[in-house]
Parts: C-alpha cells; structure tokens; sequence
C-alpha cells in the first residue's frame, strides 16, 4: 500500500469519528407541524448553556385563549393559558436547565373554544 493510499484512509477514518461528534453538538433545532385544524405550530430550541424554548402557535383568527403545558424530559416545566394576538399567533418563551444527555422538550395546547390540539416537542 503506498504512502498516500495509507494517509487517504487515515483522514476517511477520522473523518468518520468526527462526523457524529460535530452532530452531536449542534445548539439549535428547528421543528412545526400541523395541529388537528387548521393552525399549525413552531417550536424552536436553542441551547446556549441553558435551552431557550420557544413554542408558536399560528391560528386564522385573533382572541382565541389556548391551554398549554411545557414538559422538560416529561416533568410539567409550564402550564397555562395564551390569547392568540391581532395577527392570529400565540407564543410561549421559557428558558429551562440543560440536563445531561438528550434534552426533550414537549408542548401540547389545546384551543379552549374548539378544541382544537397543537402538539410538538424536540430533542437537543
């Protein structure tokens, strides 16, 4: 095997074991999807020592009162109610610890007046 062809595989190696590393510390996750109508929700996650939460939901109307629950690894963090604002949008912003290992952040809201569910959640 010659000089080069050893150092190609050397460098694929580490290449390799460095990949999932770098993954690993990503610092931001980004998720939506739709709710059981017609809203759908954001929900984006930020990690800077402690993990920024912030949960969105995008409804067609104003003045509707949602019900919300935040859990951290499944133990209640937030719990209570958001108006959606003039342009149909509620918003939950909390800041909670970064445990060790995965963090899961999950949010269920549920639209007092149809009930109508908002449910995501992420993992950083």
């Amino acid at each position: 095997m010659t000089r080069l062809m050893r150092t190609i595989i050397v460098l694929l190696a580490l290449l390799t074991i460095a990949a999932p590393a770098a993954r690993a510390e990503d610092t931001e996750v980004f998720k939506s999807g739709q709710c059981t109508l017609r809203s759908h929700w954001t929900l984006e996650l930020d990690r800077e020592g402690s993990i920024e939460v912030d949960f969105e939901g995008h409804t067609p109307r104003a003045g509707q009162t949602w019900r919300a629950v935040m859990r951290h690894n499944g133990s209640v963090v937030w719990r209570g109610t958001r108006a959606t604002e003039h342009d149909g949008d509620f918003e939950i912003d909390r800041t909670v610890r970064n445990a060790s290992g995965t963090d899961t952040i999950a949010v269920r809201a549920v639209n007092k007046k149809n009930g109508e569910v908002c449910k995501g959640s992420g993992s950083i």
